[in-house]
Protein backbone atom coordinates (compact mmCIF):
# COMPACT_ATOMS: atom_id res chain seq x y z
CA UNK A 1 0.00 0.00 0.00
CA UNK A 2 1.22 3.61 -0.77
CA UNK A 3 0.87 6.82 0.26
CA UNK A 4 -1.31 7.66 -2.56
CA UNK A 5 -3.87 4.01 -2.59
CA UNK A 6 -4.33 4.80 1.76
CA UNK A 7 -7.97 4.98 2.27
CA UNK A 8 -8.79 6.97 5.17
CA UNK A 9 -11.82 6.01 6.32
CA UNK A 10 -10.67 2.18 6.30
CA UNK A 11 -7.53 3.72 8.35
CA UNK A 12 -10.04 5.49 10.90
CA UNK A 13 -11.94 2.24 11.34
CA UNK A 14 -8.80 0.71 12.19
CA UNK A 15 -8.29 3.34 15.01
CA UNK A 16 -11.12 3.49 16.24
CA UNK A 17 -10.84 -0.59 16.37
CA UNK A 18 -7.82 -0.56 17.77
CA UNK A 19 -9.32 2.31 20.34
CA UNK A 20 -11.72 0.15 21.48
CA UNK A 21 -9.19 -3.22 21.81
CA UNK A 22 -6.50 -0.67 23.94
CA UNK A 23 -10.14 0.17 26.32
CA UNK A 24 -10.90 -3.38 26.88
CA UNK A 25 -7.33 -4.19 27.47
CA UNK A 26 -7.40 -1.12 30.29
CA UNK A 27 -10.88 -2.50 31.48
CA UNK A 28 -8.92 -5.69 31.76
CA UNK A 29 -5.97 -4.32 33.83
CA UNK A 30 -8.61 -2.73 36.26
CA UNK A 31 -10.08 -6.03 36.63
CA UNK A 32 -6.54 -7.71 37.46
CA UNK A 33 -5.79 -5.19 40.08
CA UNK A 34 -9.11 -5.90 41.98
CA UNK A 35 -8.17 -9.57 41.76
CA UNK A 36 -4.79 -9.38 43.52
CA UNK A 37 -6.18 -6.86 45.64
CA UNK A 38 -8.87 -9.22 47.03
CA UNK A 39 -9.15 -12.80 46.77
CA UNK A 40 -10.64 -13.59 43.82
CA UNK A 41 -8.61 -16.65 42.94
CA UNK A 42 -6.15 -18.18 40.39
CA UNK A 43 -9.03 -18.77 37.91
CA UNK A 44 -10.01 -15.28 37.86
CA UNK A 45 -6.82 -13.64 37.31
CA UNK A 46 -5.81 -16.80 34.54
CA UNK A 47 -9.64 -15.71 32.79
CA UNK A 48 -8.62 -12.10 32.56
CA UNK A 49 -5.01 -12.75 31.09
CA UNK A 50 -6.15 -14.98 28.61
CA UNK A 51 -9.05 -12.52 27.69
CA UNK A 52 -6.03 -10.04 27.34
CA UNK A 53 -3.74 -12.46 25.02
CA UNK A 54 -6.64 -12.06 22.91
CA UNK A 55 -6.88 -8.83 22.62
CA UNK A 56 -3.10 -8.51 22.57
CA UNK A 57 -3.81 -11.03 19.40
CA UNK A 58 -6.12 -8.52 17.40
CA UNK A 59 -4.23 -5.74 18.37
CA UNK A 60 -1.41 -7.24 16.58
CA UNK A 61 -3.15 -7.62 13.27
CA UNK A 62 -4.92 -3.74 12.92
CA UNK A 63 -1.22 -2.56 14.40
CA UNK A 64 0.09 -4.32 11.40
CA UNK A 65 -2.94 -2.81 8.98
CA UNK A 66 -1.90 0.19 9.95
CA UNK A 67 1.64 0.26 9.74
CA UNK A 68 1.73 1.64 6.14
CA UNK A 69 -0.49 4.99 7.59
CA UNK A 70 1.93 5.54 10.42
CA UNK A 71 5.48 4.69 8.52
CA UNK A 72 4.31 7.09 5.62
CA UNK A 73 2.09 9.42 7.51
CA UNK A 74 4.04 12.68 6.12
CA UNK A 75 3.24 12.00 2.86
CA UNK A 76 -0.12 10.51 3.49
CA UNK A 77 -1.02 13.57 5.60
CA UNK A 78 -0.25 15.86 2.34
CA UNK A 79 -3.08 14.38 0.45
CA UNK A 80 -5.72 13.83 3.37
CA UNK A 81 -8.17 16.82 2.90
CA UNK A 82 -7.85 18.72 6.25
CA UNK A 83 -11.39 17.05 7.54
CA UNK A 84 -9.88 13.52 7.48
CA UNK A 85 -6.31 14.76 8.86
CA UNK A 86 -7.81 16.24 11.84
CA UNK A 87 -10.05 13.20 12.26
CA UNK A 88 -6.80 11.14 11.60
CA UNK A 89 -4.90 12.72 14.38
CA UNK A 90 -7.60 13.03 16.72
CA UNK A 91 -8.10 9.32 16.97
CA UNK A 92 -4.11 8.73 17.17
CA UNK A 93 -4.09 11.22 20.05
CA UNK A 94 -7.24 9.55 21.39
CA UNK A 95 -5.55 5.74 21.44
CA UNK A 96 -2.49 7.20 22.58
CA UNK A 97 -3.97 8.50 25.53
CA UNK A 98 -5.99 5.08 26.22
CA UNK A 99 -2.47 3.15 25.75
CA UNK A 100 -0.33 5.18 28.37
CA UNK A 101 -3.25 4.63 30.61
CA UNK A 102 -2.90 1.22 29.78
CA UNK A 103 0.76 1.05 30.55
CA UNK A 104 0.40 3.17 33.54
CA UNK A 105 -2.11 0.63 34.96
CA UNK A 106 -0.08 -2.37 34.45
CA UNK A 107 2.99 -0.83 35.71
CA UNK A 108 1.30 -0.06 38.87
CA UNK A 109 -0.03 -3.84 39.01
CA UNK A 110 3.71 -4.84 38.48
CA UNK A 111 4.91 -2.47 41.48
CA UNK A 112 2.06 -4.22 43.28
CA UNK A 113 3.13 -7.95 42.65
CA UNK A 114 6.82 -6.63 43.67
CA UNK A 115 5.54 -5.45 46.87
CA UNK A 116 3.62 -8.28 47.56
CA UNK A 117 6.07 -10.27 47.11
CA UNK A 118 8.49 -8.83 49.04
CA UNK A 119 6.16 -8.37 51.75
CA UNK A 120 5.98 -12.44 51.84
CA UNK A 121 9.07 -13.22 51.57
CA UNK A 122 9.66 -10.32 54.73
CA UNK A 123 7.29 -12.01 56.76
CA UNK A 124 8.21 -15.72 56.33
CA UNK A 125 11.77 -14.27 56.67
CA UNK A 126 11.81 -14.78 60.83
CA UNK A 127 10.67 -17.99 60.13
CA UNK A 128 12.45 -19.34 57.21
CA UNK A 129 15.25 -17.98 59.87
CA UNK A 130 14.30 -19.97 62.70
CA UNK A 131 14.12 -23.30 60.90
CA UNK A 132 17.58 -22.93 59.32
CA UNK A 133 19.10 -22.16 62.78
CA UNK A 134 17.39 -24.71 64.39
CA UNK A 135 18.51 -27.40 62.15
CA UNK A 136 22.05 -26.12 62.08
CA UNK A 137 22.08 -26.54 65.80
CA UNK A 138 20.32 -29.92 65.63
CA UNK A 139 23.18 -31.07 63.25
CA UNK A 140 25.54 -29.70 65.42
CA UNK A 141 24.26 -31.51 68.68
CA UNK A 142 24.10 -34.62 66.64
CA UNK A 143 27.24 -34.37 65.51
CA UNK A 144 28.55 -33.88 68.91
CA UNK A 145 26.84 -36.73 69.96
CA UNK A 146 28.85 -38.68 67.28
CA UNK A 147 32.26 -37.57 67.97
CA UNK A 148 31.65 -38.70 71.78
CA UNK A 149 30.24 -41.72 71.24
Amino acid sequence: MNSTTIDIQDALRQLDLEHGIYAALLDLARRQAEILEGDAGVEALLSVIVRKQALMDELGVITSELSSVRRNWSTVREIVPPGDREAFEGRVREVRRVLEEVIAMEDRGRESLAGRRTARVDATAPARAERAYRAAAEAESSSAIDRRG
